[in-house]
Order: structure tokens, then sequence, then C-alpha cells
């Protein structure tokens, strides 16, 4: 459901420019584009000092952060419609939590979910994005703005409330040396008895990657590490230069 908000975000541009311009909302030409941008550059800085959160809060502390600051979002554009610098703040908060979001989730739900289920899951990702774009790009067409906020911000609530209920990352408590507490969230995760195995399994992984820690200059230093990078950071970078985000938010 994170990704689901985060396509709402994405999606919210489109119709909310024209209810804005619709409104006589006094922004120009460049103040919109400002504000549509201010969701990347929220979204380009949050990954890394998320990267540490995740290591020193936990998955689950980590990921309650980014629903609060959704709803920060949108509660402040729905009691400062028209203000320019909270627009602004709205969107840079949102793409904190973007950034966050892709971050984090993907890691947590594949430390939880089952092996012979982790792909299909994470599959999931990028539909639920979609769908979060296209459903408010919609909706929005019959909406207010300030019924569109709402909307946003009923789905961050909704995400925020759900997810207090969920374990913390067996395999987090394992590197921090908590079995019996990895024990305890697996148990719950699977709703079985008998996870001797599995806990097992998540020990010995855990103790590996532990032994041998990646730093960042690995990925430059070795070859097919750099490769890799290279690849996956140019993909990003053409995928950006070929219009993705224009036409994703007109």
């Amino acid at each position: 459901m994170g990704y689901l908000v985060c396509g709402n975000w994405i999606g919210w541009s489109s119709p909310a420019t024209y209810l804005m311009k619709h409104n006589k909302t006094e922004l120009d030409v460049t103040n919109y584009g400002m504000m549509i941008a201010m969701y990347d550059l929220g979204n380009l800085i949050s990954p890394i000092p998320c990267g540490f959160l995740l290591g020193l809060l936990g998955r689950k502390l980590t990921i309650c952060v980014i629903g609060p600051l959704n709803m920060i979002a949108w509660t402040a554009i729905l009691v400062w419609p028209s203000r320019l610098d909270v627009l602004y703040a709205a969107r840079l908060f949102a793409g904190l939590a973007k950034g966050m979001t892709l971050c984090s989730i993907p890691i947590y739900v594949g430390e939880i979910a089952e092996v012979k289920l982790r792909g299909t899951v994470l599959s999931m990702f990028p539909i639920s994005l979609a769908l979060g774009m296209i459903g408010i790009q919609s909706i929005g067409q019959v909406l207010d703005y300030q019924q569109l906020n709402m909307l946003g911000l009923s789905f961050s609530t909704v995400f925020t409330v759900l997810f207090l209920f969920m374990p913390e990352s067996p395999y987090y408590l394992m590197q921090k040396n908590r079995r019996d507490q990895a024990e305890k969230s697996l148990r719950r995760i699977r709703a079985k008895g008998d996870v001797t195995d599995e806990l097992e399994m998540i020990e010995k992984t855990v103790a590996k990657q532990m032994q041998s820690k990646a730093t960042y200059g690995e990925l430059f230093m070795n070859k097919s590490n750099r490769k890799a990078f290279v690849i996956t950071a140019g993909a990003c970078v053409f995928q950006r230069l070929s219009g993705i985000s224009p036409v994703s938010i007109s």
C-alpha cells in the first residue's frame, strides 16, 4: 500500500494543477513546475539516510516514519491549498517519503516473505504504483481540489494505521542478537508453531552477512560491481531523459 500512496502523489499533479488553475490560484508556470519538481528532489535525497535508519532503528520503525510524512504533506495542502511555500514543502515531504518507500519496503517484504513467494510479491510493487497513479488521475476528474487531497490523505492514514500492527523483520532482530524476538516475529508472520528450520537458515544468512560487510568503496573497486552500477544507473538516467516524469504527471 506504500507504493499505492507513492502512485497517488505522482498522479496527483495532473488533476491538481488543472483544479488549481480552474480555481484561479495565482501560480505561474514556473511555480507549478517547481512544485512538481520538489517531489523528485525529496526522492533524490532520502534513500541514503534511509539506508542508515534501516540498520539503526529497524525495518518497522523506519517504515512507520513514511506514513506520517505523507500525512503531514496531505494535511498541509488541505489547510493551505494555495500557499506556494506550503506546496513546495508538502511535495518535498512526499518526495522524502517516496524515497524511503522505494528503499525500505522491498527490503522488509523480501525479508518476511517466503522464498517461493518472494518474487511474486515484489513484482506487485510497480503494479501498485501504477494503480495509485492511474486511480487518482481518473477519480480526480470528478472531484474538487479539496476532495482530491482528502482522498490522498485517507490512503496515507490507512497505510499508517495498518502498518503499526506489522511485526519487525526477523532478519533485523537476528542481526541485533535478539533471537527469541526473531523467533516470535517469524511465528507470527508464518502463522505456524514450528519455524526452527527457517530460523536456523536466517541465523546462518545473517552470520554470513555480518562476516562480509560490504562498503560503498567496493561498489566502484570491483569490476563486476562497477558494471552492474553503470547498467542500473544508466537505465534510470535514460529513463528520466526519455521523458517519463512529464508523461506520468501530465
